[in-house]
């Protein structure tokens, strides 16, 4: 698994992500931050965070590649996003602003990272509300869900992790 910034590193937001990495069970490699151009960026400040997963670098062959993105995010049809992923590119970030909001910080970065890696093995949103690949439309609901995969979940991930070996 590699990992890496956009922007300004947050080393909480590093940490913590490493940290949920590893409990998976995957070796982790930080990367030196990417940085942030300007053409990423729409009038409203946001970043375009469908262009900017299709030109951040990919991962080495055979790993999935984690980008922690110190700005804000949103896709069409959407006022921000907590964060963007691709299972076919295998990368995914996590935008970082808005978890800081209140406190809980790490908690979230925790949840969003797996979640979004979720989704690049190809999970989709799970409707049990105390899974971390439940759907999350307010920093409420993210605080609201766990940071574990369901007994569902975690077997579908197993399963399609297993396809890749």
């Amino acid at each position: 698994m590699e990992l890496a910034s956009v922007g300004e590193p947050v080393e909480e937001a590093q940490e913590e992500a490493s940290k949920a990495l590893l409990e998976l069970g995957f070796e982790v490699s930080l990367l030196d931050p990417f940085g942030l151009d300007r053409g990423f960026f729409l009038p409203n400040g946001q970043v375009n965070g469908e262009l900017l997963l299709t030109h951040l670098p990919g991962p080495s062959k055979g790993l999935r590649r984690v980008y922690l993105l110190n700005a804000d995010a949103t896709v069409r049809g959407l006022n921000f996003v907590f964060g963007l992923s691709s299972p076919i590119l295998r990368r995914c970030f996590v935008a970082l602003p808005r978890l800081k909001v209140g406190g809980n910080f790490r908690e979230r970065v925790r949840k969003e990272v797996l979640h979004e890696l979720g989704h690049t093995f190809g999970l989709s949103h799970c409707s049990n509300p105390y899974c971390v690949m439940r759907f999350s439309n307010s920093l409420m609901e993210v605080d609201e869900k766990s940071d574990r995969f369901c007994k569902l979940c975690l077997e579908r991930l197993k399963r399609n992790l297993s396809q890749e070996l």
